[in-house]
C-alpha cells in the first residue's frame, strides 16, 4: 500500500524515481514543523522539499525548489516515502528497485501491501480533509495545480467504501458542491476536475441502487436539486442527471402527468439552447401518457432534428411517402451539420428502397456520397449497385469530369475503383504535395519510385519558398528522410541535391545541421545495398 498510496497521487513512474531516492539514503534532515515535514534531497543538486499531509494520510500541500515544471517532483515522492517510513518503518529489504520494476516477476501490490499497513481513517478526518484541501483551492486552480488538487480528491473519494452507504453520500455530496464552485475559477483543460465531479454523480448513482428508503430520497433531492438548475450544474446536465431523477420517479410509479408538469415548470426557466433536451423528455412522457398526443407534440417540433426524423419515419411507416420525403428534402436544403444532413439523405435513401425507385435511390446516394469532407464509401457502393457494369462506368466517368479540381474526391474514387494508372497520372501532374503523399502509398509498388521522385522534386522547390527557422528545416528535412528510407534506389539522386542545396546555404548553419544527419544516414544507407 506504501508504494500504490504515494503513485496513485503523484503518478507511478514519479513515485518509482523517488523510491530510488528513498532506498538510497538521498532524504536528509527529515523534520516536523508545524504540520509540515521538510527535507533536503540529494540530487544533481540539494533540492529542499516540504509536504504537508492530513491525519488520513491524504497530501494536502507539496512544494519543492527544483526546477521540474509539474505539480509533484521525484524529490516530493522520495520526501513522502521518508514521512511514511518515519510514522511507520517501512521494510526496505523487501523493496529493493526491482520490486516495483520487474512486474513480470513479482507481485508489487502484496510486496508494498505486507512492507505497511495504514491505520483505521476515522470519518470526520476525511470530510476535514475535503474542507482543507478545497480551502486552499477555493480561489481556483492553475493548469499544474488542477492536476494535484483533482489527484487528492479522487484519493479521498476513493475511500468512501470504508464508511456506511449515508456517510459515503454525504462525502460525495460535500465534495460535489466544492468542486462546481472551484472548476469555475480554473483552469481544467485536462478536464481532471470534471472527471471527478462526474465520479461523484456516478457514485451517487451506485449508493443509490443499495440504499434504503430514507437515503434514497435523500439522492432523489440531490438530483432534482441539480436538474432544476442546469446553468449552474451543466456538468450534471451534460450527464444527463435530468433523467437520472426521472427514471427513478417513474421506478418509483410516480405518475407520468405530475412529471410532466415538473418538466413544463423547468422550461420556463431553462435557456433555449437547453430546450431541445427538456422538448425530448416531454415527448417522453407523452408516449407514456398518450400517443396521439405524443405525435402531435413531434409535429409541433420538427425543428429539432431528431423530432425530424422520428416523424419521418413515422410517416414511412404509415406510407406517407410523399410527405416524409418533402420534409427531409427540406431539411436537406436548409443544410445543418454534415452528420445531420448525411442522416437525412440515409432516410431518403431508405424512403426509396421501400417504394423500388431506383433513379431516386441513385440519386440519393449520389448526393450522401459527396456530403462529407470525404467520399462516403457505402453511400458509393449504393449508388454504384443501381447501375449496370457497363453504364456504370459512363456515369463514374461523367461525375469525374464534372468534380474538376476536387482531386482528393478524385483521387478517392480512383483508389475505391482500382484505377491505378489514372491515380497514377493524376499524383505525376500534381504539384499538391500532401495530395501525393497520402496516395503514393496506395499505388502497387511498380508506380512508387516516379512518383516518388516527382515528389522529391517538388519538396525541392518548395524550399526556396519556406521561411527560415530551425523547426521550418525540420519539418522539411523530416519529409526527405522519410523519402530516402523508403526508396533506398533514390539515394544518389537525393544525395547529390542535397549536397548542392548545403554548398549554396552555408549560410544557415540550423539547416545545414539538419541536412547532414540525412548525408550522414545516406552514407549508410549507400553502405547497406548490395
Amino acid at each position: 500500500m506504501c508504494f500504490e498510496k504515494v503513485a496513485e497521487v503523484v503518478g507511478e513512474k514519479i513515485a518509482e524515481r523517488g523510491w530510488d531516492y528513498f532506498i538510497q539514503n538521498k532524504v536528509r534532515d527529515l523534520e516536523e514543523r508545524a504540520s509540515y515535514w521538510t527535507a533536503q534531497i540529494m540530487g544533481s543538486q540539494i533540492y529542499h522539499a516540504v509536504i504537508k499531509l492530513s491525519k488520513t494520510g491524504v497530501l494536502l500541500d507539496a512544494q519543492c525548489n527544483c526546477p521540474y515544471n509539474h505539480a509533484y517532483c521525484k524529490h516530493i515522492a522520495a520526501l513522502w516515502f521518508a514521512v511514511l517510513d518515519r510514522e511507520q518503518k517501512i521494510d526496505k529489504s523487501s523493496l529493493g528497485i526491482s520490486s516495483h520494476v520487474d512486474k513480470q516477476t513479482q507481485d508489487t501490490s502484496n510486496i508494498f501491501s505486507a512492507a505497511f499497513s495504514p491505520s483505521p481513517i476515522a470519518y470526520q478526518d476525511l470530510i476535514d480533509d475535503v474542507k482543507k484541501i478545497c480551502n486552499k483551492a477555493r480561489n481556483g486552480c492553475s493548469y499544474y495545480q488542477a492536476s494535484a488538487f483533482a489527484s487528492s480528491i479522487q484519493q479521498i473519494i476513493n475511500q468512501r467504501h470504508l464508511f456506511s452507504l449515508e456517510e459515503q453520500f454525504e462525502l460525495l455530496q460535500l465534495i460535489y458542491k466544492r468542486l462546481i464552485t472551484i472548476i469555475e475559477k480554473s483552469d481544467d483543460s485536462d478536464g481532471l476536475i470534471g472527471d471527478a465531479i462526474i465520479t461523484c454523480l456516478n457514485e451517487s448513482e451506485v449508493i443509490y441502487e443499495e440504499a434504503d428508503e430514507v437515503l434514497q430520497k435523500k439522492i432523489e433531492k440531490f438530483w432534482k436539486t441539480l436538474a432544476e438548475n442546469p446553468d449552474k450544474h451543466w456538468i450534471a446536465e451534460t450527464e444527463g442527471i435530468a433523467d437520472i431523477w426521472l427514471d427513478a420517479m417513474l421506478n418509483k410509479k410516480v405518475p407520468p402527468q405530475k412529471l410532466l408538469k415538473w418538466i413544463d415548470d423547468q422550461q420556463t426557466t431553462v435557456s433555449s439552447y437547453q430546450q431541445d433536451k427538456w422538448h425530448q423528455r416531454t415527448l417522453r412522457l407523452l408516449y407514456m401518457i398518450n400517443q396521439e398526443q405524443a405525435i402531435a407534440f413531434l409535429e409541433q417540433h420538427l425543428e429539432i432534428p431528431e423530432f425530424l426524423s422520428r416523424y419521418t419515419t413515422l410517416l414511412m411507416n404509415r406510407g406517407d411517402y410523399k410527405e416524409a420525403e418533402a420534409l427531409l428534402l427540406n431539411a436537406v436544403k436548409k443544410g445543418g451539420s454534415g452528420k445531420l444532413r448525411g442522416e437525412w439523405l440515409y432516410q431518403l435513401i431508405e424512403l426509396s428502397e421501400r417504394q423500388k425507385d431506383t433513379e431516386k435511390i441513385a440519386h440519393y446516394a449520389k448526393l450522401l456520397t459527396f456530403a462529407g469532407f470525404g467520399l462516403n464509401i457505402s453511400a458509393f457502393e449504393r449508388w454504384k449497385e443501381c447501375y449496370q457494369p457497363s453504364e456504370w462506368v459512363e456515369v463514374r466517368n461523367q461525375t469525374i469530369k464534372k468534380l474538376k479540381g476536387a482531386t482528393i474526391l478524385i483521387a478517392q474514387i480512383y483508389q475505391h475503383e482500382r484505377l491505378w494508372d489514372d491515380l497514377a497520372k493524376l499524383l505525376r501532374i500534381s504539384n499538391d504535395v500532401s495530395l501525393i503523399k497520402q496516395f503514393l502509398n496506395v499505388l502497387p509498388k511498380e508506380y512508387h519510385i516516379e512518383i516518388a521522385r516527382h515528389l522529391f522534386k517538388l519538396k525541392m522547390k518548395e524550399f526556396k519558398t519556406i521561411q527560415t527557422g530551425r523547426t521550418v528545416y525540420q519539418r522539411w528535412c523530416y519529409d526527405i528522410r522519410e523519402l530516402k528510407q523508403a526508396y533506398p534506389a533514390l539515394q544518389h539522386e537525393i544525395k547529390a541535391a542535397l549536397s548542392a542545396l548545403r554548398e549554396q546555404y552555408q549560410n544557415r548553419p540550423a539547416f545545414i545541421e539538419e541536412l547532414d544527419r540525412i548525408l550522414l544516414n545516406l552514407a549508410w544507407y549507400r553502405e547497406a545495398l548490395p
